[in-house]
Parts: C-alpha cells; sequence; structure tokens
C-alpha cells in the first residue's frame, strides 16, 4: 500500500491510499493511477484511461487502449505522437521521443519523432543486433533487452541490458537521428555479478 500524502504548513494530509501493484506518476497538479487522475488543487478525480505513462519535465506520454502514443503538455494540450506503438523508450524534456512499432514479420522497427515533426525510423531489431555483437559477440542463450533510450547531439543512443549465465552486461549503441546503421559506442566487455 502506498499512501500519498500532501504537506502544506506543517500539516500532513493523506491525499490518496493506492493499494497492489498500482504505480503513480505525477504531473502538471495531478497525479495519475488507475486510469484516473487526481487534480491536487481541488480535490476532485476524473476518469484517465492509460496502459504506460511516462513523464518528463515538460511532458506526460502516454499509451492509450488504442496502442496510440500521446502527449499531454503543461497547457492541457493532447496529441497524437504516433499510432500503432510497439514499445515507448524515452524522451526528452523537449518534445523528442523514442519509440517502436511492429513490422510486418513482427520485427521490433525504432523510431524518433520530434513534436509534429516527420517521423524518422532509425533502424530494426535486426540492424540493432548486429550492431551490439560486434566486436564482442556473446552467446546465443543471452537475453538482449533495451533498458533506456537517448537523444543527444544529432544521434539516438541506446542502452542494452545482456543478461545469461548469471551475468549482466551493458552495451551502448547509436544511430543517426534520421536513421541509418547503427554502432557500436561502448563495449565495456565487463560483467557483474
Amino acid at each position: 500500500v502506498n499512501k500519498i500524502k500532501k504537506i502544506n504548513n506543517n500539516k500532513t494530509t493523506t491525499l490518496l491510499t493506492v493499494k497492489g501493484k498500482s504505480s503513480f506518476e505525477m504531473f502538471n497538479g495531478r497525479i495519475y493511477y488507475n486510469n484516473k487522475a487526481y487534480n491536487l488543487k481541488n480535490g476532485k478525480t476524473a476518469k484517465f484511461v492509460a496502459k504506460e505513462i511516462y513523464v518528463t519535465k515538460n511532458y506526460m506520454y502516454y499509451m492509450n487502449k488504442n496502442n496510440n502514443l500521446k502527449s499531454l503538455d503543461k497547457k492541457g494540450t493532447r496529441r497524437i505522437v504516433a499510432k500503432n506503438v510497439h514499445k515507448y523508450y524515452g524522451a526528452n524534456n523537449g518534445k523528442i521521443v523514442i519509440y517502436s512499432k511492429l513490422n510486418n514479420n513482427n520485427e521490433e522497427v525504432f523510431y524518433k519523432r520530434t513534436g509534429t515533426d516527420k517521423e524518422y525510423m532509425l533502424c530494426s531489431w535486426s540492424d540493432m543486433e548486429k550492431a551490439i555483437k560486434t566486436p564482442s559477440p556473446l552467446p546465443e542463450k543471452y537475453n538482449y533487452t533495451i533498458y533506456d533510450a537517448l537523444f543527444h547531439k544529432g544521434k539516438v543512443y541506446f542502452e542494452f541490458r545482456i543478461t545469461g549465465d548469471n551475468l549482466q552486461y551493458e552495451k551502448i549503441s547509436r544511430v543517426s537521428n534520421k536513421g541509418g546503421t547503427p554502432e557500436m559506442v561502448l563495449d565495456p566487455n565487463n560483467s557483474y555479478g
């Protein structure tokens, strides 16, 4: 059980009790949890259906029931960022968002979009896999998972967690923000138990 409390003039008030595995996010004076939005100013609760919510400094991104990635800014403006999104990977505090969709072969394909500008296809999972397995490949039985993605100076960086045999490896690859062939940036070849 998580209790969300408010402290005002040295007085503590319990606003909400969130039970079980429910998570909550806070953005622009509202707490989002269990498909609800709690307004901190007036104490009212409204329906807000979202499968996943991600908060940055200036925007809140969320996946709706139709797998559309949407954004909400601090003025309350909502917009569709992309449709048929498979997974959200990250966003800078501006309007840059990194996400993936599935192609006809059910393979993950990565995209970048800035606000309502053009959507850029970055690369496919198989392109990314070639980059992270070079120059020091790991056994096939290892699991490759993208942990985080970040946009920086015209490049999109992906951090991978690679696990197997009770070991964990981390690698970082990058690709141009307008798409291309991914390349390995960091391959520490270290293991962490």
